[in-house]
């Protein structure tokens, strides 16, 4: 049986597998048509700021990521509790969401400005620069915890993803839109502050859209429970995003931010494969939460391999794309970055790693194995770091420690995601192992080996725009008919393209 297009007795949001892929096809064309705007402005920040400002812009979104985390849980905790609240449409659901507001608000507003006032007293000289963006930063950083959990409560929780999808996209217009002007006017500044307008549009709209808005409550015992909860969880999340910002922070310590600056156009590589697995995991925790309760491990366990299927061949399909157009997209738009672009074809195969990670971390949480993470995330995060460190000391400052951090952090989530993988599939029963293993291995190393070998049949470094074109354009044909092996294969195991069609036939 083909879960993904089974029909099963609870047809609410939360159990639907229809109203599933229809959340994620929303979120991803929101993130997607919003990525695309903002990656073409990008382009243009790029030029503007030039790769040492651009250095500095990726230290303080590293720092923006970090400040994130400064609710010590609560908006995790509550993340994991309120959508079975919903579901049962609990008496319980107004408090908990008060609660959830007083507990996250409390500790980030101390937290954020405790760090803008160290900022003022830090006894190392640091470019002004840095510490005025770190100041601006942690305002941005208050608002968007602020506007993180209210999404989670009245947004995420009760999957709203329709709305969640349009607040995507006009935050991310609204930022690409003022970002040029914003730096044309102010600098690296006023980049900072288009961030924080954007996430107050994020506030103002779901205020519009649901018409509820922040009412606190202090109740110290269900504060203590949603810490209880989330706080493990957002360990191993900071313990995760350190672990995915490894690749940058071993750069850092070679002390050269225009090095940061040049693996920038990996990381906007990274980024915009990084939004697909994003969205799904969106989409699939809160009906995470609920099946792990609901199902048996038979279920869940044919669920579980045909959902990494269909995330292998959708991250490998986009990881071709990637890897054949946007170095020649490098090369005409971003002149002084083209040192990146080595590591930058490297970097983005770890994409389809990054993807296979998300649903076997939504089970263990499920599972209530969150300090089983923690431990794992510490060792691979100590382990991926100590080896890095050591091959960053050893080569130095220069273009060949970029393609060493990218090769890095290739092998840093492929190790990850196997162990994953292969840690959850133990948990369940069903199918084999390692015929599981063993087909997402298959499908990921022929997605590799097709990507590898066009690359090396044709030629598309020829000096002039129209042969690179053309050699982009055939490489990209092939590359299509390649996959297409692949894409049967998993729609047999699936059966996802009936699904899509029946979607389109409805819509239609």
């Amino acid at each position: 049986m083909n879960l993904l297009t089974s029909q099963h007795s609870d047809r609410s949001p939360l159990h639907s597998k229809q109203a599933l892929l229809g959340d994620v096809a929303a979120l991803g064309l929101s993130r997607y048509a919003a990525f695309g705007v903002s990656f073409l402005v990008s382009i243009v920040q790029k030029g503007l700021l030039g790769p040492y400002l651009v250095g500095v812009w990726q230290l303080l979104s590293i720092a923006r990521q970090y400040l994130g985390y400064s609710d010590l849980g609560v908006a995790r905790g509550a993340e994991q509790k309120l959508p079975p609240l919903y579901a049962q449409v609990s008496e319980q659901l107004d408090s908990v969401k008060r609660t959830a507001y007083t507990f996250t608000l409390a500790p980030v507003l101390v937290i954020n400005c405790l760090v803008i006032v160290g900022t003022f007293v830090w006894p190392v000289q640091v470019d002004p620069v840095i510490l005025w963006g770190f100041r601006g930063m942690a305002v941005v950083a208050i608002l968007e915890s602020a506007a993180n959990i209210f999404e989670v409560s009245v947004l995420r929780s009760p999957v709203r993803f329709r709305l969640v999808s349009l607040q995507v996209l006009g935050s991310e217009l609204l930022f690409a839109a003022m970002s040029i002007p914003s730096i044309l006017l102010w600098g690296i500044y006023g980049l900072i502050g288009a961030a924080a307008l954007s996430v107050l549009f994020k506030l103002a709209f779901m205020r519009v859209a649901t018409g509820e808005w922040f009412h606190f409550k202090v109740d110290i015992r269900q504060g203590t429970a949603l810490w209880r909860v989330g706080f493990p969880v957002t360990l191993y999340v900071i313990l995760f995003k350190t672990f995915e910002l490894l690749d940058r922070l071993l750069l850092l310590h070679a002390g050269e931010l225009e090095l940061l600056g040049y693996y920038s156009i990996a990381t906007m590589a990274t980024v915009l494969l990084g939004h697909l697995p994003l969205v799904i995991s969106q989409a699939f925790f809160p009906r995470t939460m609920a099946w792990v309760e609901t199902r048996d491990d038979v279920e869940l366990s044919r669920y579980f391999r045909q959902a990494q299927l269909c995330i292998v061949v959708v991250m490998g399909a986009a990881v071709g794309a990637c890897y054949f157009v946007l170095p020649v997209g490098v090369i005409y738009a971003l002149p002084a970055f083209t040192p990146g672009i080595d590591a930058m074809k490297i970097a983005v195969f770890s994409a389809v790693f990054v993807g296979l990670v998300h649903v076997p971390i939504q089970y263990q949480i499920g599972w209530n194995r969150q300090w089983l993470l923690v431990t794992l995330m510490a060792v691979a995060t100590a382990i991926y770091y100590g080896l890095g460190l050591l091959g960053v000391q050893s080569l130095g400052s220069s273009e060949a420690t970029l393609v060493l951090v990218a090769w890095s952090r290739v092998i840093g989530f492929g190790v990850l995601s196997v162990t994953l993988v292969w840690w959850t599939l133990r948990r369940l029963r069903g199918d084999s192992t390692r015929v599981a293993v063993a087909e997402l291995a298959g499908a990921a190393a022929y997605v590799t080996i097709l990507i590898v070998g066009i690359d090396f049949l044709v030629v598309t470094d020829e000096i002039g725009l129209g042969r690179q074109v053309l050699g982009v354009g055939v490489s990209l044909v092939l590359f299509g008919f390649g996959l297409w092996p692949v894409v049967r294969f998993v729609d047999r195991r699936t059966g996802v393209l009936t699904l899509i069609r029946r979607l389109l036939k409805r819509k239609a």
